[in-house]
Parts: structure tokens; C-alpha cells; sequence
């Protein structure tokens, strides 16, 4: 017991000088953490200031390159200015000997212009002289332009005869010896017919009558009706014109280019028909796949838009089904409370529930090995991204997406996630986690049901 109680007093006595101590503690645990804090900072600080030193040295090497740079600008001065005043020095003495050379140029210049002004003298008395001469000149020149005007006329009237006479005689002018029928013309005639006999003659031609060698009687030529014909035929002559020797040449080269011409237009219009015949085929083919495919869309757009809406009816209509290629496409959606309207009287949210539905239906007809969605649940609420990741995880049996997306139920519903941070300024990191490695896609009994066509290959985005 006494030592029981000698041990309750040094308890006692150390629980008081605990309690002394107590605040001590405290004060020296504070000042601890004060400290701590204060070396943080200080290691903070420490840290900008190496930063702000590396700044600096690197101010400090670009300052002594630039240094450098300038001393060297400073030297390549230095020489410039050192050659500079050589080349002055040069100017100046061939300053000094240009202005010798000047004063000799006006010495020489004087005695020019003295010999200038002896030479206008002369001048002016020659162009006095000169005046007289072209007063003459265009005399000449008028005599000479009316002499050209009459010898235009001559030669006119003269071509006008020669192509007279070779068209009323079919003569060559050229070829004519006219002196000796100048020298003809001028012997007179054997017997001289009065201008009233030969006009009486022109008005009243009798006919002649000759005799032939048995003696009988031979009526003469009707001259009119003879030089009547023989105008016609010269104006036949005249119209057809001259001879065209290279007329048979002219219709071979064209013959050969039509024969060309002919067979290359037969060629187009074979290609034509076969390119026509090629569009209708085409165009027949195209027809039947598009109904074909339409109709396939058609009743997949029916299931996921049932899938993703949990009922409801949707359709697909052609605007113009009498060219279903040229025809419009209307979308028409009833979500289930709503009546039948078309897709543009639907809210935001069934807008895109319906435009995720027509996109699943296409890609169960023209599927990929992977597929890229871009924040397209970005106008979901939390049940309908619920129903949108439902049926992405359905469609991951076939193929893969890559889903680039903001919202967390979305990320949570992944099976990789793939990230970019930026936990130092100014440097960006990229992240990859795996995780859900144990939900396995649904099975056989939730697949996506319709016209789909798995794709042969699988690619792993995360590897």
C-alpha cells in the first residue's frame, strides 16, 4: 500500500508536470508546423527562384551572345570605317584631278560655242537658201500627185478594157500586137457604108440569099437570134466564173474528211447508247439496293428506336416515291405518351434519342470494326445516357466505339478510359486505365436483333 501510494504521488506529481508540459508541447508542435510551413514556402520560393536563376542565366547567355554579336558589328565597323576612309581619300584626289579635267572641259566648251554660234550663222543662211528649194519641191509634188491620180485613172480604164474585151472576145490584151492593128485600122476600108445603111441594115436585116452549087437557094443564118443566143451564153460563161482546176482534189480531201467525221460521230453515238444503257442498268441497280437497304433501316430504325424509348412507334417515309434516288427521306417518331409528329416538333432530348436510334439502325446494315462517337450524349439526362450506354455496351459484342464524352455515367459504363491532364503548367500528359474487365458484353438473349452484318475483325484501341 505505502508503495502504491508512493506511486499514485509520482503519478500524480508526473500527470501535473505532464500537464506543465502540455502546453509547452503544444506551443513547440505549433511552432513545428509554423516551421514546416515556413520551410515549404521557403522550398517554394527556393523552387521560383532557381527558376526565376535559370531565366535569368539564360537571359544572361542571350545578353553575352548578343554582347558578342555587337562586338563583332563593332569590329566589322571599325574595318568599314577604316575603308571608308581610304575610298575617301581616293574621291578627294579624284576630286582634285576631275576639276583640272573640268576647267580643261571649259576651255574646250568656249571654243565650241564660238564655233557653234559661226556654224548657226551658216546654218540660218542655208535654210534661207533651203525655203526657195521646198517652195519648188511641192510644186513638184503637187505636179507629181496629179500626174499619180491621172495614171491611177489610165490604168483603171485600161484594166476595165482588158477585162471587157477578154470577157466579149475571149482575148488576151496582152497577147494583142496592138500596132499593127493600130497600123489596120488606119488603112481605109474597101468600100465606105453610109451611118444610114448600117443603121437601116441593124433595124431591117433581110435575109440573104445565097446559092448553092447546084443553084438553088440557101436561106441565111437569123444573125440576131444568133448574137441573142450567143449573149446568153456568155452571160452562163460569166456566171459560172473561172475554172477550178483543184476541184477534184478539193472533193477528195473533203470526201475523206467526211468519211472520218462520219465514222467518229458513229463512234459517239455507240458510246452514247452504251453509256445510256450503262446509267439505266446502274440506275436500276441502284434503285433495288437503295429499297433494299431502306427497308432493312426501316425496321431496324423500328427496334432501337423501341429499345432506346422502352416502346413507342417510329417510321421511315420516302417524300417523292416515284424516284426513290432523287426522293427525300422524312423521319417520323411517336415517343411513348406522344402522338405521331415529326422529328422536328420533338424536344432536344428525343431529337437525339431519335437521330442515336437512326444511326444504330444504319450501323446494323453497314457495320464497322469500330466506330467513333463524339460527346453525343452531351443533351442526355441521366436516364436516357443510362439507355444510350445500355445499348452501346449491346453493339461492343460486334464492334468497338471510341466515345469521346464529358459525362461521368458514360465514362463509367466504359471498359478503357483515356485522359489528358495537366498538372504542371504548360505541360500536358496523356492517361489510360482499364477497368470493368469483368462485365462481359450481353449475352446472345440482349444482342441487338435485325439486319446486321458483323464485321470480320476486331480491333483493341487499348493496346
Amino acid at each position: 500500500e505505502n508503495a502504491a501510494a508512493a506511486a499514485r504521488e509520482r503519478i500524480a506529481a508526473a500527470e501535473a508536470q505532464i500537464a506543465e508540459l502540455r502546453p509547452q508541447t503544444e506551443a513547440r508542435r505549433n511552432a513545428l508546423d509554423e516551421e514546416r510551413f515556413a520551410l515549404v514556402r521557403k522550398q517554394q520560393q527556393l523552387e521560383l527562384f532557381e527558376r526565376e536563376l535559370a531565366e535569368i542565366r539564360t537571359q544572361i547567355a542571350s545578353l553575352t551572345a548578343q554582347i558578342d554579336a555587337r562586338e563583332r558589328e563593332k569590329n566589322a565597323l571599325f574595318v568599314q570605317i577604316a575603308s571608308l576612309g581610304e575610298q575617301a581619300e581616293n574621291a578627294r584626289s579624284r576630286a582634285a584631278q576631275l576639276a583640272e579635267t573640268l576647267a580643261e572641259a571649259a576651255k574646250i566648251l568656249a571654243a565650241q560655242r564660238a564655233e557653234h554660234a559661226q556654224l548657226e550663222a551658216a546654218n540660218e543662211e542655208f535654210e534661207k537658201t533651203l525655203a526657195a528649194e521646198r517652195e519648188a519641191l511641192r510644186g513638184n509634188e503637187a505636179q507629181l500627185a496629179a500626174l499619180d491620180v491621172r495614171l491611177a485613172e489610165e490604168n483603171s480604164q485600161r484594166n476595165f478594157i482588158a477585162e471587157k474585151v477578154a470577157a466579149e472576145y475571149r482575148l488576151d490584151v496582152a497577147a494583142l500586137d496592138w500596132k499593127h492593128n493600130l497600123r489596120a485600122a488606119n488603112e481605109a476600108p474597101a468600100k465606105r457604108a453610109s451611118l444610114s445603111e448600117l443603121e437601116d441594115d441593124a433595124e431591117n436585116p433581110a435575109p440573104a440569099k445565097t446559092e448553092n452549087a447546084a443553084g438553088t437557094e440557101i436561106q441565111a443564118p437569123d444573125w440576131p437570134e444568133i448574137l441573142r443566143e450567143i449573149a446568153a451564153l456568155r452571160e452562163r460563161l460569166a456566171a459560172m466564173g473561172a475554172v477550178n482546176h483543184t476541184a477534184i482534189d478539193e472533193y477528195s480531201a473533203l470526201r475523206e474528211r467526211h468519211n472520218f467525221l462520219k465514222l467518229q460521230a458513229d463512234d459517239l453515238w455507240n458510246s452514247k447508247n452504251e453509256l445510256v444503257k450503262a446509267i439505266d442498268e446502274i440506275n436500276a441497280v441502284s434503285q433495288q439496293l437503295f429499297a433494299e437497304t431502306f427497308e432493312k433501316i426501316r425496321q431496324n430504325f423500328a427496334f432501337t428506336f423501341n429499345r432506346l424509348f422502352h416502346g413507342g412507334e417510329s417510321d421511315l417515309r420516302l417524300v417523292q416515291s416515284d424516284d426513290v434516288l432523287e426522293s427525300g427521306i422524312e423521319i417520323i417518331a411517336r415517343p411513348p405518351g406522344t402522338k405521331l409528329r415529326n422529328i422536328s416538333l420533338l424536344s432536344g432530348g428525343q431529337r437525339t434519342m431519335t437521330a442515336v436510334a437512326l444511326l444504330f439502325a444504319i450501323y446494323m446494315v453497314k457495320p464497322s470494326p469500330f466506330c467513333v462517337l463524339d460527346e453525343l450524349d452531351a443533351p442526355l439526362d441521366d436516364a436516357n445516357v443510362g439507355r444510350f450506354t445500355e445499348i452501346v455496351r449491346e453493339f461492343t459484342r460486334f464492334s468497338q466505339f471510341l466515345v469521346v464524352t464529358h459525362n461521368k455515367r458514360t465514362v463509367s459504363a466504359a471498359g478503357t478510359i483515356y485522359g489528358a491532364t495537366m498538372q504542371e503548367r504548360g505541360v500536358t500528359q496523356l492517361l489510360s486505365m482499364r477497368y470493368n474487365a469483368e462485365n462481359e458484353p450481353p449475352s446472345d438473349g440482349n444482342a441487338p436483333r435485325g439486319n446486321y452484318d458483323a464485321p470480320s475483325k476486331k480491333f483493341d484501341l487499348a493496346r
